[in-house]
């Protein structure tokens, strides 16, 4: 599911201003912004009890959040199915 302020759909997935509207169980974030842009996702994440935080390879934000911790990755790739 796409977190998007201005967007309302992409390829027919429902897009949310922020990931604390989107009102369910979120297993995975993923991360395709700039590593200075990265905490507030992963706090937004950690918040709604993400399971995990995925980064784009060669970006890495080595400013960790304090408290309960995602686990994250930017090393290994995902699929969904």
């Amino acid at each position: 599911m796409p977190d998007i302020e201005t967007l309302r759909r992409i390829l027919g997935e429902r897009c949310y201003p922020s990931l604390a509207d989107i009102g369910h169980e979120v297993d995975m974030v993923g991360v395709f912004r700039r590593a200075e842009d990265v905490m507030p996702v992963a706090r937004q994440a950690i918040e709604i009890g993400a399971k995990a935080l995925w980064q784009q390879f060669g970006v890495a934000n080595l400013e960790g959040p304090t408290g309960r911790r995602a686990s994250t990755s930017s090393t290994r790739c995902w699929t969904a199915s």
